[in-house]
């Protein structure tokens, strides 16, 4: 996680900021958004190095985001209360979080997705 540059998707205040102390305990740099149209203003910035995706955004999804990210080989880790069964075919191999999750759970969501992007590249 070391000067990694990671968007977080998150609606919940209490969950984006446990997530960004998270993500700055591991070495990386947080950027928190909690709408959707947000997220679309931060990626006019440039794209992270990953992103941490919940899934179900103010009554939204932001499987639409995943993809764009995905596309640009961003890779995403969906992190969520509902299990891995409402994710898309398409955006399966996608590493879960599981709310509330720990440094550790994190830690190999990064892993894998890092693992992920590689593969595909």
């Amino acid at each position: 996680m070391r000067g990694k540059r990671v968007m977080v998707l998150e609606d919940e205040p209490i969950i984006a900021m446990l997530l960004e102390e998270l993500i700055e305990t591991a070495g990386g740099t947080a950027n928190c958004v909690s709408s959707l149209d947000a997220a679309a203003d931060l990626l006019k910035q440039g794209l992270p190095d990953v992103a941490v995706l919940d899934i179900n955004i103010n009554d939204r999804d932001s499987f639409d985001l995943a993809r764009q990210l995905a596309a640009f080989g961003v890779p995403i880790i969906f992190a969520s209360g509902y299990r891995k069964t409402v994710i898309p075919p398409d955006m399966a191999d996608a590493p879960v979080v599981t709310k509330p999750y720990s440094l550790e759970d994190l830690d190999q969501a990064f892993r894998a997705a890092f693992g992920l992007a590689n593969r595909q590249s």
